[in-house]
């Protein structure tokens, strides 16, 4: 199976790629900046990969004519699509790319690009270095957003700003209330967000994996807003082998799904792995699917594998990659905090356990990249073998980066042993 694609902006409409700032819009922001204009004007023609690990979504702006919204002159005019008084797109039924391209949305948990795996120094990929096929794939054949950046670096109010395109303020307090780190997560599935938009606006949308941490509720609030068509998503998203999965089934109907942990299906409880296969399995019907005229039907997928947040488990059959991996010593690794506050200054220096934990969670972060990895090339090679590549956008991000044993911040200090 090749892996080979090149996949590449449209240069036909001469549109670039803009970074959503979260403008208090919807999710995706459009400027109309002339290809001229671009710094990645030699980037191979075709529909282009994009990618932003830890930072804000992008898109291209061809996207937006695709999608059948009004053009925009200027990024801040996406404000239109709604805002305080609601006021939201129309969607045109003859789209200027002559049809609405899929979308696949792919969203890590707290995956870095800048911890090192070669040198005790920061670089540009981080993590990333740990998966070829997505570097190859999003980098070298898509575009890299290296200075972009997410509005509040957390779970839950990084993913519900994403999900609803608002800032903090408008998702949790002073203006709205909210049980998951101080933020109201129902943003997410209200008729301006995400998911509900691209329902309305005629998407077949599939939602798998890791959706906000209160995991149970938002899914349910996504079936019973009916924001989304599809849900197959683990409920114990913090557990890498937990084996209840939420389903929402095309028909409405809603079930709890208890996988047989001696004979699971795809022959592995692992949750990336099962994530990414019935993600695969939805698209199996949803590249095929048309309305009652016979038309074809565009397709989003969001697809959230929780890698490689802690506890990082890797799969089982890649526990042992990466032996030698260590987290590197940069200058600010365990240095003086005499002048930090009080709460800071007590925490004693790291010790060389705390080392040996740091460098065995370092190795599993990076592990459980792999797996999704696979999935990412899985879900690419798929696509392609069934000649939607190049009418499908693809997006990666994490909901936000890492910080590990940097400049007085302590964790627990413990080393697993036997991997």
């Amino acid at each position: 199976m090749s892996h080979n694609k090149a996949i590449g902006c449209s240069t036909q409409y001469h549109y670039s790629c803009a970074i959503c700032l979260s403008l208090d819009c919807y999710w995706v922001c459009f400027t109309l900046q002339r290809e001229r204009e671009l710094s990645h004007q030699n980037l191979p023609v075709k529909m282009k990969m994009l990618l932003v690990v830890g930072g804000m979504l992008a898109v291209g702006a061809s996207t937006a004519d695709a999608l059948g919204f009004a053009e925009f002159d200027h990024i801040a005019n996406a404000s239109t699509l709604y805002g305080a008084a609601g006021a939201t797109a129309t969607i045109d039924a003859n789209p200027a790319l002559g049809f609405k391209p899929n979308i696949v949305f792919i969203l890590t948990d707290d995956q870095d690009t800048r911890l090192s795996g070669s040198s005790d120094t920061y670089d540009k990929f981080g993590s990333l270095e740990a998966m070829p096929f997505t570097k190859q794939h999003f980098i070298e054949g898509g575009a890299h957003f290296s200075n972009a950046f997410v509005n509040t670096p957390i779970c839950c109010p990084s993913r519900t700003e994403f999900f609803s395109g608002r800032y903090y303020h408008n998702i949790g307090p002073p203006n709205d209330v909210g049980g998951c780190m101080h933020v109201n997560t129902a943003n997410a599935v209200k008729p301006q967000g995400m998911f509900k938009f691209l329902t309305d606006a005629g998407y077949n949308t599939g939602v798998f994996g890791k959706v906000t941490n209160d995991q149970g509720g938002i899914l349910k609030a996504l079936a019973q807003q009916k924001a989304v068509n599809v849900i197959d998503s683990p409920l114990d998203y913090n557990n890498y082998e937990g084996l209840t999965y939420f389903h929402l089934d095309d028909d409405g109907k809603t079930y709890t799904e208890t996988l047989d942990k001696d004979n699971p299906e795809f022959k592995t409880v692992y949750q990336t792995a099962q994530i990414g296969n019935r993600t695969l399995r939805w698209l199996e019907t949803a590249v095929n699917k048309t309305d009652g005229s016979g038309s074809r039907v565009p397709f989003f997928a969001y697809v959230g594998p929780h890698a490689p947040h802690y506890p990082a488990d890797p799969a089982p059959w890649y526990e042992d990659a990466f032996p030698d991996l260590s987290i590197p010593i940069t200058p600010n690794y365990n240095h003086s905090c005499a002048k930090k506050p009080s709460h800071i200054r007590q925490n004693p220096p790291l010790s060389e356990l705390a080392l040996c934990w740091e460098n065995q969670h370092f190795r599993d972060r990076w592990r459980s990249l792999l797996s999704v990895d696979d999935l990412v090339s899985d879900i690419v090679s798929f696509l392609d073998d069934n000649n939607v590549l190049n009418e499908t956008f693809i997006f990666y991000s994490s909901d936000h980066g890492y910080k590990q044993v940097r400049s007085c911040f302590r964790l627990m200090a413990c080393c697993r042993l036997g991997r």
